[in-house]
């Protein structure tokens, strides 16, 4: 009778998932309602040569983001945003410049993003085997594939690449 009950069961009432579903939309209605406190993130804009590197977003299938995700304890931006890109996108990376802070009003949620140079792609990393895609685009190309969220951060990387453009043609006159 009990296995008869747990076939039936919908996939969505795994105890561990639901459990954990319910633990974050708590701690979102706290942080949201109560404490009104921003959640920090950090993330990098990854390029090589005039593309940028996204990848597949979990939640949204056929979307496309910049990899980035929540600082952990003890766990300066610039490291996170490493981290992130290297367990998300699979690459190690060099930071090449900050590109500043983009908030969320709304869900209260602000992300530092900083440009990064690839020093090393692996075939393998974590969220690959949990479905995880990436692919690069060209930079100009890349906006109307992102989510909402990242464009903003993309359009201050295009520019900032816009600018030095500017700075060389200046040095050359």
């Amino acid at each position: 009778m009990a296995g008869a009950l747990a076939l039936a069961a919908p996939p969505w009432w795994e105890p561990r998932r639901w459990a954990k579903r319910v633990w974050r939309a708590a701690q979102r209605f706290w942080r949201l309602r109560v404490t009104r406190r921003y959640k920090v993130r950090a993330g990098g804009v990854v390029v090589r040569g005039d593309e940028v590197l996204l990848i597949s977003s979990r939640k949204t299938p056929g979307a496309w983001i910049l990899p980035a995700g929540t600082a952990e304890r003890g766990e300066t931006l610039r490291e996170t945003a490493l981290r992130e890109v290297r367990e998300e996108a699979g690459v190690a990376c060099v930071v090449a410049r900050d590109l500043g802070a983009f908030a969320d009003d709304a869900k209260l949620v602000r992300t530092t993003f900083y440009v990064m140079r690839v020093a090393t792609s692996y075939a393998e990393w974590e969220d690959r085997d949990r479905g995880r895609l990436r692919r690069w685009w060209r930079a100009r190309d890349a906006s109307p594939r992102l989510k909402a969220r990242d464009r903003e951060a993309l359009a201050a990387y295009l520019a900032c690449l816009e600018d030095d453009d500017d700075t060389r043609r200046l040095g050359e006159t």
